[in-house]
């Protein structure tokens, strides 16, 4: 059967991870082979990339953005090699982010940014692209809940309204199933299953 390839996105907070992790113990229960991997990282390299990438380190927009760049080359030619190995491909975050992080809330050139994610949505060819979201006062208080915080974590309220302008802005000329992030944990799982089921693969009797 062949494999599906699904992204699960949104901004610092909003509980993609969780959702993902849940999403692949239950399908996993479910007898599917199933890889999970993340937008930002990945690979080694990209994992290397990742932690210059979330370091506290003072740069331009340009920079983040061409590491994004090299982590998410890599990525394309390992999910092309994990295609044949797995039914399902978890991704954690998509090239929306990148849209949101480095165009929107850090000013890098939507003119160089937009075709160049569209271009890698075009190569890895997701399934389903899932988008969740919340308001921007539960994000702020879960990430002020948690114990550590990263270069994007710890930026102050105005970027992180910038980062959901962003999403809100790349929604427009993507395609891209939101998903309602309010309630409990298992309510918004109830909601992403209900776009997972469709397209997930027949599996033999």
């Amino acid at each position: 059967m062949p494999s599906v390839t699904i992204m699960i996105d949104g901004p610092d907070g909003v509980g993609k991870t969780t959702q993902l992790r849940q999403l692949a113990t239950t399908l996993t229960d479910r007898g599917y082979r199933v890889y999970v991997t993340r937008m930002n990282g990945g690979t080694e390299i990209g994992e290397a990339l990742r932690h210059v990438l979330l370091a506290d380190y003072d740069r331009p927009p340009a920079t983040d953005y061409y590491i994004m760049q090299a982590v998410t080359a890599a990525l394309i030619e390992d999910l092309a090699a994990r295609r044949a190995e797995y039914d399902i491909i978890l991704v954690d975050r998509s090239p929306l982010a990148l849209l949101a992080y480095q165009v929107h809330a850090d000013g890098f050139s939507a003119e160089v940014a937009y075709p160049a994610v569209e271009q890698t949505l075009g190569q890895i060819a997701p399934s389903l692209l899932l988008c969740l979201s919340t308001s921007l006062e539960t994000i702020m208080q879960r990430m002020a809940e948690r114990d550590n915080s990263d270069h994007f974590e710890s930026q102050p309220f105005s970027y992180h309204e910038r980062v959901m302008a962003g999403y809100e802005a790349a929604e427009q000329r993507i395609q891209v199933t939101m998903i309602d992030a309010n309630g409990s944990v298992d309510e918004v799982f109830a909601r992403i299953m209900s776009q997972v089921e469709p397209i997930l693969p027949v599996q033999n009797a």
